[in-house]
């Protein structure tokens, strides 16, 4: 293991949720997660996400949270031993391309600030579709694109997309947009697109 990454990820993970605690709050929000259901996070960072969709999920429901680190998925283990014990809790590593999920065994999905760093978004969109159920709720978080370029300005990997070029995609890959939210009027406002598989 790179101790200096691992060093790194333990710092960075509270860091993203206290950076991002209001899109995390009007995104988990805009799935309207209910008792009983099963609800996924893909990308879930330091897991502020998480721990709110276990509350609205309910006791009868299950959360998956799914993230491709090793460094995130395993602190949020240790975090949630007994949510994983009951079985209300599944941590998965794996990338959105590939879910570890069968085919309509979700209700509804989150991620936040993860579509930046997406190559393919008609293939990752596609398999969020597969994942849900049909008229399952997907609902993303994404940076306005002058948020992302200051982000590239850093060295940073982020794809630049329009909302309306990532609303685009969503439509083609077999989704209807029920609502798109900006969060604030600054130029480094957060979207939060909400989306249901038709």
């Amino acid at each position: 293991m790179n101790w200096r990454r691992s060093i790194h990820g333990r710092i960075a993970l509270p860091l993203l949720d206290r950076v991002n605690n209001s899109v995390i709050d009007e995104t988990v929000d805009l799935l309207a997660a209910q008792p009983g259901e099963r609800v996924a996070e893909i990308g879930f960072g330091g897991g502020r996400g998480v721990r709110r969709l276990l509350h609205a999920a309910g006791p009868t429901g299950t959360v998956y949270a799914i993230d491709p680190s090793k460094t995130a998925t395993r602190r949020l283990r240790k975090q949630h031993r007994g949510h994983l014990s009951a079985r209300r809790l599944r941590v998965l590593r794996a990338p959105i391309h590939d879910l570890p999920c069968g085919r309509g065994l979700l209700d509804g999905v989150v991620t936040i600030d993860t579509v930046c760093y997406i190559d393919d978004l008609d293939a990752d969109f596609a398999d969020v579709s597969r994942v849900l159920v049909p008229g399952g709720r997907f609902v993303l978080g994404i940076g306005d694109p002058h948020h992302t370029n200051r982000r590239r300005l850093v060295g940073d990997r982020a794809i630049v997309r329009p909302v309306a070029a990532v609303t685009d995609r969503l439509v083609a890959a077999g989704f209807a947009i029920d609502e798109v939210v900006r969060l604030d009027a600054t130029d480094d406002a957060h979207h939060v697109i909400r989306a249901a598989k038709q």
